[in-house]
């Protein structure tokens, strides 16, 4: 059955960009654009009114159908290829934007689905940023002004930095730091500009369209970061260890989310609430590098930490699978497990070579050391209160406690365990991890779950 968009369709929240870019006169009547996932686009409920079109929308199949000059057009979100008439089909240079809400059409593919050319469109290397003001104490807000319409993609790289990716040239040269942006730097290279912006605090940031450009906002979050951690009745010396990095960049997500990257960040905010708790805590790496598996564990050991934490963001061939786990060293149970155990591993091929990497060899191998590891016991116990004190947290669905042979945690000489602390390979929770909001209910939830443990000592 087929039922009106707007009756139907449930609303999601994907956190996107969204902003708005402006207006374009197509087959004679001017349509309103948004900037969605970086593109200018319209929306097809403002297609079908100013065009009068008419469209139905297919819950089951997330399928939308458009009858426009008398021709039926079915567009399918998040994917390239519009079906024209009883057999006719197009497939675009890019997806058709789905937001959970709007179906999003992009106008430099309006010509090719409807053969008609949108007019009065820069093309997007005539325009150019053109202003960068930066004004406010707390808030600071950043406003970029371009010669036309501009997409910004915002990526916080973790709370005290975030990254400014727009896809035009710049005639502004250099920022000069102001506010809570205690400095600026902006590249622009090959008609595309990057801004890098380090932050005094912790900040909130927020976006919002102005015409012929972007506003971004920081708000200082210093004092809603401030967790009380419980103090630890035994003092340890735990090592975290930030999952990936360097040419090893883990997990990507469809909006380029790395998870090397997301879980350094998630990292370094454990680090300063165990150690809030008094306990010592190294990281295996501080920045964005390679480090071989390994040595991980062999910087652990050297350093007789009493506590290893692997921490990681999941990753799946379908986009489905969704949730918190965590997992201990041991003998898969799960097929799925085992999976999970084989694409961390795959790290491995960084630091032998792919050519000598053979996965079935490494877990076999892995599975024959569990005879002499002496703190399954503890590590299970340790990754079950991880697991409880973090779903609580974070709210994301529990999939429970795991073991299955991860490289990383071999030969470790003390509780060791392996976070997965939620799916990149879900839009939504891709979404939910590109917040700092979230990366630090991440970290909490872990430190909340090795107090616990360290409390049963």
């Amino acid at each position: 059955m087929i039922y009106p968009l707007r009756r139907i369709v449930p609303f999601f929240f994907i956190c996107s960009v969204i902003l708005r870019a402006g207006t374009v006169n197509f087959s004679g009547k001017s349509l309103n654009t948004l900037t969605y996932n970086g593109n200018e686009s319209v929306t097809l409920v403002e297609f079908a009114s100013k065009l009068n079109g008419k469209w139905a929308w297919v819950p089951e199949k997330k399928k939308a159908v458009l009858v426009y000059n008398d021709q039926r057009y079915i567009f399918t979100a998040n994917n390239r290829t519009v079906v024209i008439g009883e057999e006719g089909a197009v497939h675009l240079p890019l997806e058709i934007g789905w937001d959970g809400t709007n179906i999003y059409i992009p106008v430099t593919v309006l010509d090719g689905i409807f053969k008609v050319t949108p007019s009065e469109v820069k093309p997007s290397e005539e325009i150019e940023i053109e202003k960068i003001y930066l004004s406010g104490a707390d808030p600071t807000t950043i406003e970029i002004v371009a010669s036309g319409p501009i997409s910004c993609e915002v990526k916080e790289m973790s709370s005290t930095s975030v990254n400014l990716k727009i896809p035009v040239g710049s005639r502004v040269k250099q920022i000069s730091a102001s506010g809570l942006v205690s400095s600026a730097s902006l590249t622009n290279s090959n008609k595309k500009t990057t801004i890098e912006l380090k932050l005094s605090k912790p900040c909130k940031v927020s976006s919002k369209g102005i015409p012929n450009g972007v506003e971004i906002t920081f708000t200082s979050t210093a004092s809603e970061t401030v967790v009380t951690q419980p103090q630890a009745r035994k003092k340890l010396l735990i090592v975290v260890d930030p999952g990936h990095g360097g040419k090893d960049p883990g997990a990507i997500g469809k909006k380029g989310t790395k998870e090397s990257e997301m879980v350094l960040d998630v990292s370094k905010r454990l680090k300063k609430l165990l150690e809030a708790q008094g306990h010592t805590v190294l990281l295996t790496r501080e920045e964005d590098k390679h480090v071989p598996l390994a040595d991980r564990t062999k910087f652990a050991n050297q350093k007789k930490a009493d506590l290893f934490l692997s921490i990681h963001f999941n990753a799946n061939n379908s986009s489905s699978p969704n949730g918190f786990e965590t997992y201990f060293l041991g003998s898969h149970r799960l097929e799925y497990a085992k999976n999970v155990a084989l694409r961390e591993n795959a790290s491995l091929k960084y630091d032998i070579g792919e050519k000598a990497y053979d996965p079935d060899e490494v877990l076999n191998d892995i599975i024959a050391t569990l005879l002499t590891n002496k703190f399954q016991k503890e590590s299970e116990e340790l990754a079950g209160c991880i697991q409880d004190a973090s779903v609580a947290k974070t709210g994301f669905a529990n999939r429970g406690l795991n073991q299955a042979g991860f490289y990383v945690l071999k030969g470790c000489s003390m509780p060791a365990v392996l976070v997965e602390g939620g799916f990149l390979s879900n839009p939504s929770e891709e979404a939910k991890i590109r917040e700092s909001s979230y990366r630090q209910k991440v970290a909490e939830g872990i430190a909340g779950g090795v107090s616990k443990y360290v409390n049963t000592l």
